[in-house]
């Protein structure tokens, strides 16, 4: 039971991860600001939230929300731990380039 909740939230986790590279990597090429990153974390959320929706409808399964918000969890920290990444490598990138003068 409990690797089974730890395999569900190092799946979204994991996805998390993915969806912050893509949505720096958009950045790169157009600075949107906060806000779209706010934006990315929330379907980051949604999309773990819902991908057991289609559980209702397989006979002997069901939706638990217990899982989903686990789901939602590991996608937001996998999320979460990229973008302080993103942001550290960025600051020391920064402080390199104004160290080169």
């Amino acid at each position: 039971m409990l690797l089974r909740k730890l395999a569900h939230f190092a799946v979204f986790f994991v996805s998390g991860i993915l969806f912050c590279g893509t949505a720096e990597a958009v950045l790169r090429i157009k600075p949107l600001g906060g806000w779209f990153r706010a934006g990315v974390a929330l379907c980051v959320c949604a999309m773990a939230l819902f991908a057991d929706v289609p559980k209702v409808w397989i006979p002997g399964r069901h939706l638990t929300w217990s899982e989903s918000c686990l789901n939602a969890a590991g996608a937001l920290a996998g999320y979460l731990l990229m973008l302080l990444l993103t942001y550290m490598a960025g600051k020391k990138r920064k402080a390199t380039d104004s160290g080169k003068d």
